[in-house]
């Protein structure tokens, strides 16, 4: 009597190997990102606590940590976390005062060249004057400022304003900013865009470009929010 044919699908030992797989390569990925980050701190360890560089760095960080969780649907309706980040340029929302929480920003931090010549890390930033629609589903019959958001628009509003510089440090000459991606049953990447997603990167990657001279490691920085959902992968 012949056997039937194997149904379609996985059989249980190859889930549990590509568990054990993906489960590597996870431990991998979050163990390159703590030596990151304490080659990060090595270095800032060195520098002087009142220097404009430590300065920068307290600032920046302090600012992408603080990034909400905040909906909005774009121009073709779709919902999404209030985040977009480019290779270059990221916006989002949030605090910029920690002792006023409540007070959110649109938020853009990008690269821009100075009257000088010299190009420097900035921070556009303009109120989000939407708090009362922020626990809400999004649907009403009145003009909500949640809506129709036009992410190239936003980049264009944003940099009409003024800007505050955020990284001083001698022979900057750009960043580029990754975005790591963590899904149950995929294997952690990094991304170089980050759009119309439900929810914020795990961790913002900043690769400095500072010329020979002056070497910078990668700088890895988690949004608060997220911060608990990475540990449970250790």
């Amino acid at each position: 009597m012949k056997r039937g044919k194997r149904a379609g699908g996985f059989t249980l030992i190859e889930m549990i190997v590509a568990l054990v797989i993906s489960s590597m390569l996870a431990v991998v990925v979050v163990s390159g990102l703590y030596l990151g980050i304490r080659s990060w701190q090595a270095v800032t360890g060195r520098i002087d606590s009142n220097s404009d560089a430590a300065v920068s760095v307290h600032a920046l960080r302090q600012i992408l940590e603080a990034a909400e969780y905040t909906y909005i649907r774009d121009t073709n309706g779709e919902r999404q976390t209030a985040f977009y980040g480019e290779v270059d340029r990221m916006i989002f929302v949030a605090p910029t005062d920690p002792l006023d929480e409540d007070r959110l920003y649109w938020i853009m931090v990008s690269v821009e060249e100075l009257d000088s010549g010299a190009k420097t890390l900035v921070l556009h930033r303009e109120h989000f004057e939407t708090q009362d629609y922020l626990d809400e589903e999004l649907e009403f019959e009145e003009p909500n400022p949640l809506h129709n958001v036009d992410w190239q628009q936003r980049v264009d509003e944003l940099q009409q304003l003024s800007s505050t510089p955020l990284f001083r440090v001698p022979g900057f000459n750009g960043v580029r900013f990754e975005y790591l991606r963590i899904e149950p049953d995929e294997l952690p990447r990094w991304e170089t865009e980050w759009e119309v997603e439900p929810y914020l990167p795990v961790t913002i990657k900043l690769e400095f470009d500072t010329g020979p001279d002056v070497e910078w490691p990668e700088l890895y920085i988690q949004p608060k929010v997220k911060a608990y959902e990475f540990k449970q992968l250790l």
